[in-house]
């Protein structure tokens, strides 16, 4: 008997970017170009650069970009080597299901320069992969920092992007879906907050997606008909309820902009630290304390972290999630860049003494409009699933900013505060904008020309216009004629 392909396969092989709402189109724009961005910065970190210089080392086929070295390399290494280098700084971006699947726009991008793909597909499969890794996250977890942990979502979610791209019919795209579900990938606790571990996860994962939809295209028999069951499997829901409302309900408006290096958990004391530096002017060596409040999830984060800093701690994958490092270093330089994650930087005696005065508490007001306005608390009814069809997620504000007040030796304070971190859901679609190009040209201003950065900008914020050729000749323009 022929199989039917399951809904899910369906609507992304039939997804095309006329479908999409012009509002989403521009938020996936935002998150190439912010992708980007944070490659260019994790260029500069020294895991980044360690990874990168072990994967050329692998040899092969020159098929693929690294960015922004523009080394040629087998197009499964190069989307190894750009999803950390993305990610290397805790850069990537992230949205109401946790994390955004940070190795896709690089997939796409590798893609892209293989095979051929006009900006209308980019697009589209961009958004596909979203909507469907987002959905897998929720159903996989009832808070966000669960859904941190996850790294099957971000499998199926290339699985998805490759599939849509090669133009892959329904039948085939459930082939290439199901291998992605036969087991479940998780990192532990420590492996998230300690270590490297979810940049490692995320750059190995993305291979399988790809080699998946790679096999399915050649008429590879993977079980299409089983991915209902082994959703099942996998969450405990029918597929139905944990895919339900695509096309009419988009988690891709919830998807919000780091614009600085760091957790989420860090976004929005960082963003307001320099809000407060901008607006006012004070010696930084004359601090005797900080005081910074925060809402439910910073405060969860860095409590996690009580006890686990030590003064000169070379990890820095656990400093990207402290609140109490990262105000520091931002005080003390005006900036929070891949330098502040620098060996040198990290052991200044200095810059741990305004550690210790750091001293962060619960924000109540956040705490108490957390549940009114997060759409996590609607999405999930009586620990009985998810509930997605009529999700408003338009109306989600990323509540996860800080208020933060620094106390001088000779008592004067100065004071700041921001609910929503810059770039984030709840900001108007022009500030989001705003603040991904500044991130962008930050970020490049050390690797690409002036004429070369606008020259990437222009075409990913028009890339529904591009044709094949031009998508490749992103990728070439933003490589570096300086590294």
């Amino acid at each position: 008997m022929e199989n039917t392909p399951s809904h899910v396969a369906r609507w992304v092989s039939e997804l095309r970017s006329e479908n999409v709402p012009p509002r989403i189109l521009e938020e996936v724009k935002h998150q190439l170009l912010s992708a980007l961005a944070s490659a260019h910065a994790g260029h500069f970190s020294e895991t980044g650069r360690a990874l990168a210089k072990h994967v050329r080392e692998w040899g092969g086929n020159k098929e693929a970009t690294t960015i922004p070295s523009g080394e040629k390399v087998p197009l499964e290494h190069a989307i190894c080597v750009n999803t950390s280098l993305g990610m290397a700084l805790n850069y990537d971006d992230y949205y109401v299901a946790g994390p955004t699947p940070h190795a896709v726009p690089f997939c796409l991008l590798a893609l892209a320069e293989r095979h051929g793909l006009s900006g209308r597909d980019f697009l589209a499969a961009l958004v596909a992969a979203d909507e469907i890794g987002g959905r897998l996250a929720l159903a996989l977890g009832k808070s966000f920092l669960d859904r941190q942990l996850q790294g099957t979502p971000h499998a199926l979610a290339v699985a998805v992007a490759t599939s849509r791209a090669l133009g892959l019919d329904a039948a085939q795209t459930d082939s290439a879906l199901v291998p992605v579900l036969f087991h479940s990938s998780r990192l532990s606790p420590t492996g998230f907050f300690e270590c490297e571990g979810r940049l490692l996860l995320a750059s190995q994962l993305a291979p399988l997606g790809v080699r998946a939809a790679l096999l399915a295209s050649q008429g590879f028999p993977a079980g299409g008909e089983r991915l209902g069951e082994l959703v099942r499997d996998l969450t405990g829901q029918p597929a139905e309820r944990v895919f339900e409302g695509l096309g009419s309900s988009w988690l891709s408006d919830t998807l919000s902009f780091k614009t600085h290096p760091g957790s989420v958990a860090v976004a929005g004391a960082v963003d307001t630290t320099l809000r407060l530096l901008e607006n006012h002017a004070f010696d930084s060596k004359k601090i005797r304390e900080v005081r910074v409040q925060v809402g439910p999830l910073s405060l969860a984060v860095e409590e996690r972290l009580r006890g686990k800093l030590g003064e000169g701690d070379a990890r820095t994958a656990i400093l990207h999630f402290s609140i109490a490092y990262n105000v520091a270093a931002a005080l003390l330089d005006k900036e929070l860049t891949a330098r502040q994650f620098l060996r040198e930087r990290i052991r200044d005696p200095g810059l741990w003494r305004l550690v210790e005065r750091v001293h962060v508490e619960a924000n109540d007001s956040l705490r108490e409009r957390m549940p009114r306005e997060d759409p996590l608390g609607w999405a999930w009814e009586g620990g009985s699933g998810v509930h997605l069809e009529t999700m408003a997620f338009h109306l989600y504000p990323a509540l996860l900013g800080a208020a933060v007040e620094v106390v001088l030796e000779d008592g004067r304070k100065f004071s700041a505060r921001q609910d929503i971190p810059d770039g984030a859901a709840g900001r108007t679609p022009e500030e989001r904008r705003r603040h991904v190009v500044e991130k962008f040209r930050r970020e490049t201003r050390y690797t690409l020309r002036k004429e070369r950065m606008e020259r990437v900008i222009d075409l990913v914020l028009n890339l529904e216009k591009a044709a094949s050729p031009q998508v490749r000749e992103l990728v070439r323009l933003s490589c570096s004629e300086r590294v």
